[in-house]
């Protein structure tokens, strides 16, 4: 168990995750520099964080700048957004009747990541696949493996199929690489743009859900399975 005095800020978690110089400067050497990317976070967190703000939508619970700790891991900060999800193995809440299941949610300015690890509070750099080192996305390295066949393969292969990516579409370099032409890339992206878009049945959710959010939907159910909320974690399987 750590005393208050040892803990370190949950914001440090994912500057560690994303840049341990980048962490020791902030939170160790107090290097920090106002500018207007910070500025512009600090507005669009202002809703965020007010505390004395408390929705009821149905059977979910919001609540804004919720202040957490544990002695535990020692670490505190302050969520941006939680919503408590009314659900018979949730925990109990002083001030509301019922059992809830909390599910964070975290505000973020600026371009996406390309993977959905960051999106639901995963560390992307701590997999179980790829050995982890400086840099590496090994845990988004890991749910690509999953994706790989039904999303990559099979997507490539009917763009070739359908004469949609032809020879004239690839370049051979002095090196003796092989890459898309402007061209190609422009027909591969637009290609990509429509796929993402089809509506399929999720198998595990049986839900229909669009083929872009399958990495994102894996993400979160990997998320619940280390939290402890379900016993297995459902591997994507599609025909």
């Amino acid at each position: 168990m750590y005393s208050e005095d040892e803990f370190l800020m949950l914001s440090g978690v994912q500057h560690f995750a994303f840049c341990r110089r980048q962490w020791a400067l902030i939170h160790v050497e107090q290097q920090w520099l106002e500018n207007s990317r910070t500025a512009d976070g600090i507005i669009f967190h202002e809703k965020a964080h007010d505390e004395e703000s408390i929705e009821k939508r149905g059977n979910i619970l919001i609540t804004r700048g919720l202040r957490v700790h544990s002695f535990e891991l020692g670490l505190s900060g302050q969520c941006d957004v939680v919503e408590f999800h009314a659900a018979k193995n949730g925990i109990l809440i002083r001030t509301h009747e019922g059992r809830w299941l909390p599910y964070p949610i975290e505000y973020k300015i600026g371009e996406p990541k390309s993977d959905s690890c960051d999106e639901i509070g995963l560390d992307s750099y701590a997999g179980f696949l790829h050995r982890d080192r400086p840099g590496r996305v090994s845990l988004a390295l890991d749910l690509m493996e999953e994706m790989r066949p039904v999303l990559v393969d099979r997507f490539v292969l009917t763009l070739i199929n359908l004469k949609q990516i032809q020879e004239r579409d690839f370049v051979e370099t002095d090196s003796g690489a092989v890459l898309l032409t402007e061209e190609g890339r422009k027909k591969f992206i637009t290609a990509w743009q429509v796929r993402k878009k089809e509506e399929i049945k999720h198998p595990f959710l049986q839900e229909k859900i669009s083929w872009g959010l399958v990495p994102n939907i894996q993400a979160q159910l990997l998320a619940r399975y280390l939290r402890g909320d379900m016993d297995d974690y459902p591997p994507f399987f599609w025909k």
